[in-house]
C-alpha cells in the first residue's frame, strides 16, 4: 500500500485549506458534490468554484475542497484500500500528523471525510490528467512577476546615482515532500517579451492540436490545463 507521510498533514498549507473548508456548511458541501455525480468528463477547480459560488461559498474555500477531493482520490487510488478503510486510515493520519490543527478542527474535518472521499468519475479522470501533466515534473501552484526599483550607489562615501527597475519571476510549486516551495528567477525586459511570445505560441499550438483531435474523431479528454 502506498502510504501518505504524516508530514503532509503538518504542512501549514494543509491546515489553512482545512480551515477554509470548515467554513462550508455540510449540506452545501454534500449538495454540490452530489451535483457532480453524473459528470462524465474531468472536473476542474473552476467547475468547483462556479458550483459553490451559487451558494455563496468563497472561491478560496471551493479551491480547498477541490484540493482535498482530488488529492484524496489520487492517494486512495494507490492505497489498495476500500473506501471505508481508506477513510479510517486518512482520519488517523490527520489526527496524528496535523499538528497545527486543534482537536475541534480535527473532529469537524473528520466528519467531512465521507463527503470528501467518494468515487466521483469526474474527479478520477481529473486525477489521471493531473498525473500525466505532472509526471516527472514539479506541479506549479502559481506564478507571478514582481517589479520593483532598487537604488544604485557609487563612490565613497556612497552617492545615490539613480534607480534600476528590476523584474523577478516567482514560481510557487509543490515539492516532492508535499510542501510548497518558491523559486525566484531574475529576468530582463527581453526575457519577459520572449516569455510572453512563448506563452502565446504554446496556446496557439494547444488550440490547433485540440482542433485536430476533435476533427479526427478522437476521444478528447479536457482538463489538462
Amino acid at each position: 500500500m502506498a502510504l501518505v507521510s504524516p508530514r503532509v498533514f503538518a504542512n501549514p498549507a494543509f491546515a489553512a485549506d482545512v480551515r477554509a473548508a470548515l467554513n462550508v456548511e455540510s449540506p452545501v458541501l454534500e449538495s454540490v458534490l452530489r451535483s457532480f455525480a453524473d459528470t462524465s468528463g474531468p472536473i476542474s477547480e473552476q467547475d468547483f468554484e462556479a458550483a459553490f459560488a451559487k451558494d455563496g461559498v468563497a472561491a478560496g474555500a471551493a479551491a480547498a475542497i477541490f484540493n482535498f477531493v482530488s488529492i484524496f482520490a489520487q492517494w486512495h487510488a494507490g492505497s489498495g484500500l476500500d473506501l471505508a478503510d481508506w477513510r479510517e486510515f486518512l482520519a488517523k493520519q490527520i489526527e496524528d500528523g496535523a499538528e497545527t490543527l486543534n482537536s475541534g478542527e480535527k473532529s469537524r474535518f473528520r466528519a467531512l471525510l465521507p463527503s470528501l472521499v467518494q468515487p466521483l468519475r469526474g474527479i478520477a479522470l481529473a486525477v489521471k490528467v493531473r498525473e500525466l501533466r505532472d509526471e516527472g515534473k514539479l506541479p506549479c501552484i502559481r506564478t507571478r512577476i514582481v517589479t520593483d526599483a532598487r537604488p544604485v550607489f557609487d563612490g565613497e562615501p556612497p552617492v545615490l546615482v539613480g534607480f534600476a527597475v528590476l523584474q523577478t519571476l516567482v514560481l510557487r510549486y509543490t515539492g516532492d515532500d508535499g510542501y510548497e516551495r518558491e523559486l525566484s528567477v531574475s529576468v530582463t525586459a527581453a526575457d519577459l517579451s520572449n516569455l510572453a511570445a512563448q506563452a502565446a505560441r504554446a496556446q496557439d499550438k494547444a488550440m490547433m492540436l485540440e482542433a485536430a483531435l476533435r476533427e479526427s474523431g478522437s476521444q478528447f479528454v479536457e482538463g489538462g490545463t
